[in-house]
Order: structure tokens, then C-alpha cells, then sequence
């Protein structure tokens, strides 16, 4: 994949997730790459984003992100949320017409997660 190519996508602005978002816009927009995009399952964060960063794109659902990233960094608030997350994407991936080929995506987990959840 080209840098130019690059398409981040952005899943959980809790407390450390919206710390390091603004970082990554602002790496996108130093490397001319596309606006990022984020996801989160409060929304209400989206207005400051949207405000300070009217580039950016915020779905409305998970599945939004994933269609348009090809790196996705996840920055979730425990086991449960990245599995259930993590679930949702298999499943989001697996109905993508004409599937999606291997190491098409690259996911970056930034959450603190047990060994066991992180492993599988």
C-alpha cells in the first residue's frame, strides 16, 4: 500500500482515544493523506471534533469506519468493548461484497486488554 493510499480510521475518543486522535489528523493533513475518520459508540464527542477538525468524517456506524479505513486504530475501554467491537468488524468484514483480501487492513489496538483478549 502506497502512503498516499492511506486511509485511517479512528474507533474509541474516551480519555485517551481523544488525545490521540487530534495527533493523527494532524499527521494525515502534514503527509497529504485523506481526513481521518472516527467512530465512537457515544457520539455525543463528535461535535468538538467536528468543529475544531470540519475535515474529518465521524460515522454514524461502525461500519462506515471500516468501509473507508484500510488502517484502523482502536483505543477501547475494556475486554468487553474490544470484543464486541472487535465482532462487529469480523462481521462488518465478512458481508463486504466481494470480501476483502488479505492484509488489505491493518488494525493498530491501542487498548489495554488482558493477554487472553488480546491474543485471540
Amino acid at each position: 500500500m502506497a502512503s498516499k493510499d492511506i486511509k485511517i480510521g479512528y474507533i474509541g475518543l474516551g480519555s485517551l482515544g481523544s488525545a490521540i486522535f487530534p495527533n493523527l489528523i494532524k499527521y494525515a493533513q502534514e503527509q497529504g493523506l485523506a481526513p481521518p475518520s472516527a467512530w465512537n459508540r457515544s457520539q455525543d464527542k463528535y461535535a468538538a471534533l467536528n468543529q475544531e477538525y470540519p475535515d474529518i468524517h465521524t460515522a454514524k456506524e461502525l461500519g462506515e469506519l471500516v468501509r473507508r479505513s484500510n488502517v484502523i486504530f482502536t483505543c477501547l475501554v475494556n475486554d468487553a468493548a474490544a470484543e464486541d467491537v472487535y465482532t462487529k468488524i469480523v462481521e462488518i468484514l465478512r458481508s463486504t461484497p466481494g470480501g476483502v483480501q488479505k492484509g488489505s487492513i491493518v488494525f493498530a489496538d491501542q487498548s489495554t486488554l488482558k493477554a487472553k483478549t488480546a491474543c485471540t
